[in-house]
């Protein structure tokens, strides 16, 4: 089924050489609506198994529109799987704490094809640190080999939500994603020199970076809507969030639709080697998953399912 989601997404040149703004590539093919999806899993033969209110579904990751009652016995593992337990939240670390706990974090996400997140603080390649200070329009530091700092003159970032950076897998560029400015920007992590950036038309937050390195995942909020919880504030509201300490880094799927955050109303999918978007679909992040059998990615939320066949490098 064809559909679409209004997600305007625009491409801006680096602002020391100027370049005409261009609308991003669409995806390649539409997402497809299950509405109270709950999670999907697939097999390494790219046979998929998915679980709604109303029973369990088979399908092929690339036709993932095209699905069957599920009939085998054998089911695949991890379909439903309950929230991983969070680690014990520290009281507040101080920022060696947090150095020490997100170079551990970034090590293993690239050494063991681990996913990327964004976190309150990275460790650059350098061996420095990086942090977005909220307040006066939210300034962006790096420390440890002397100062580095750029204001970025964010709008309503006095409180962002607090994942706001991530480090590439090489370490040769860092992502900036503050909610609720709904500005990505991409950066070189030793000078801030500005690479390129991605304005969504919704305040958003990132999630995390895929293991390949290709695609970040993020979510959107629409400000004006309620949240689902009649008893909560509704998102506009900066206050709306636990404090911190909270879980941080993990970036597992089971864990991430369960973690507090801004309310989300969908879910994005940038191809960072062609700087555009890959997918938009409605509906919180359920799982993402690789395929190798037909390279590509994909992305099942509350309210819809996409595959993404993975381009060439442009």
């Amino acid at each position: 089924m064809r559909s679409t989601f209004p997600l305007l997404l625009l491409l801006v040149g680096c602002r020391h050489t100027p370049h005409p703004t261009t609308t991003a590539s669409g995806a390649k093919q539409p997402w497809s609506p299950w509405v109270g999806l709950v999670d999907a899993v697939c097999a390494p033969d790219a046979r998929c198994e998915a679980i709604d209110a109303s029973g369990r579904w088979s399908f092929a990751a690339t036709m993932p529109g095209q699905r069957t009652a599920w009939t085998d016995p054998a089911d695949l593992p991890g379909l439903g799987a309950p929230a991983a337990a969070p680690d014990a939240a520290p009281e507040e670390l101080d920022q060696d704490g947090q150095a020490a706990m997100f170079a551990r974090q970034l090590s293993a996400a690239t050494h063991d094809s681990g996913r990327v997140g964004f976190y309150r603080l990275v460790v650059a390649p350098d061996g420095g640190r990086i942090a977005l200070l909220p307040g006066n329009g939210s300034t962006l530091m790096h420390t440890g080999h002397g100062i580095k700092a750029v204001r970025l003159g964010l709008q309503e970032a006095q409180q962002p939500w607090p994942a706001t950076v991530a480090l590439h897998p090489t370490g040769r560029e860092l992502y900036v994603l503050a909610w609720p400015d709904g500005v990505l920007r991409a950066l070189d992590p030793a000078t801030f020199e500005p690479h390129w950036t991605l304005s969504l038309e919704n305040p958003a937050y990132g999630l995390y970076i895929d293991p390949s390195g290709r695609y970040l995942l993020g979510e959107l909020t629409d400000l004006d809507a309620d949240s689902a919880d009649d008893a909560d504030p509704p998102a506009a509201s900066l206050n709306r969030l636990a404090p911190w300490p909270e879980p941080d880094g993990s970036t597992d799927d089971t864990v991430l639709r369960n973690r507090d955050a801004p309310p989300a109303t969908a879910t994005f999918v940038i191809d960072l080697a062609a700087k555009s978007v890959a997918a938009a679909l409605p509906g919180r992040l359920r799982r993402s998953i690789p395929v190798v059998t037909t390279p590509g990615l994909l992305v099942a939320t509350s309210e819809a399912i996409q595959f993404i066949p993975t381009p060439g490098a442009p």
